[in-house]
């Protein structure tokens, strides 16, 4: 099983009306997912932190262009 850690961009938007200098300032949100690597192509990483013996809950699909740094988390067999 290989679980990671994904640190990644996100976009970020605030409703209603707003002073249009501060909003210059606002910049996308950073975020961070650990789960398990289902799968990972040149576009993608799909996370899940949520499985049991045939399934799996909670899918998240994380674009390769948000995605600033991964790392994989070593799992004891105790």
């Amino acid at each position: 099983m290989n679980i990671i850690i994904v640190e990644w961009e996100d976009s970020f938007s605030v409703a209603g009306w707003h002073d249009r200098d501060e909003m210059k300032l606002q910049n996308p949100s950073k975020c961070v997912s650990v789960g398990i690597l289902i799968n990972e192509t040149q576009e993608k990483l799909v996370v899940c932190p949520n499985l049991s013996h045939y399934n799996v809950a909670d899918i998240m699909s994380i674009p390769r262009k948000c995605v600033t740094r991964i790392r994989q988390l070593k799992v004891s067999n105790d």
